[in-house]
């Protein structure tokens, strides 16, 4: 059967001064690895405008043929959210997280579905399209309302989810990796089915 994959994420990103391209697309491609997403599911890279000239980013951008957008100081530190800090990030930027910030603005303040991955001097992280405005524009009102009363049985379903396994776990080692494992990979899979309602 043919898998029909949505345009729905954007990568964030943040890198040393110069890295090199063999370097973005090694971390690049772990992050496709880890969080088992489609890289055709990909539709942006975003970080802050002073990385608009690397060449390690712009070659992944020609590589993987989706935009590279980027974002000012002042644009990342106005998006809304947890994000993971980084002392040395701040200092160099201005901003203390690029990559998280970028994605999810790029992504129209849409969900941090892989929060700040780094090593070898290159961060990553990954953010999904928010859909429920572009959907409420797109559908009916019956069908809006009935995917509505959807959503928050989902919502209920993931929690419980979570919950259980926290219980299960009992406080153990692993508790945290194992309990926000299952939300992510719910929130994945929900990501994907939304985006194929998409027209």
């Amino acid at each position: 059967t043919t898998q029909v994959v949505p345009k729905c994420l954007t990568l964030g990103m943040g890198c040393r001064k110069g890295k090199e391209a063999e370097g973005i697309a090694e971390a690049a491609q772990k992050m496709l690895d880890t969080s088992e997403l489609y890289r055709e599911a990909f539709e942006q890279i975003a970080s802050i405008d002073l990385k608009k000239d690397e060449r390690g980013i712009l070659s992944l951008s020609k590589d993987w043929q989706i935009p590279f957008v980027t974002y000012t100081e002042n644009e990342l530190k106005q998006v809304q959210g947890e994000f993971t800090p980084s002392p040395f990030v701040k200092k160099i930027t201005g901003v203390d997280n690029v990559c998280e910030r970028s994605a999810v603005l790029a992504s129209g303040n849409g969900t941090l579905l892989q929060k700040k991955n780094g090593e070898n001097g290159v961060t990553t992280a990954v953010a999904a399209r928010e859909w429920r405005g572009y959907l409420k524009n797109t559908l009916d009102s019956a069908t809006m309302d009935q995917l509505t009363n959807v959503q928050i049985e989902w919502i209920k379903e993931k929690e419980q989810a979570m919950a259980q396994i926290e219980e299960d776990f009992n406080g153990g080692s692993g508790t945290y990796a194992a309990v926000y494992g299952e939300g992510y990979e719910r929130t994945r899979t929900r990501t994907y089915e939304l985006a194929e309602m998409l027209p």
